[in-house]
């Protein structure tokens, strides 16, 4: 399984580190699912 953003452009650089945005998961090089995600401090 792999998430890839559905745009590169999401990650907000601030005080700290900050992402949010809309995925693809993918299985097999297939697209099995959309979400959303929001990442900070990585």
């Amino acid at each position: 399984m792999e998430i890839r953003a559905v745009r590169p452009d999401q990650e907000m650089d601030l005080s700290v580190r900050y992402w949010e945005g809309a995925v693809d998961v993918l299985e097999a090089g297939e697209v099995t699912g959309r979400g959303y995600v929001e990442m900070t401090g990585y």
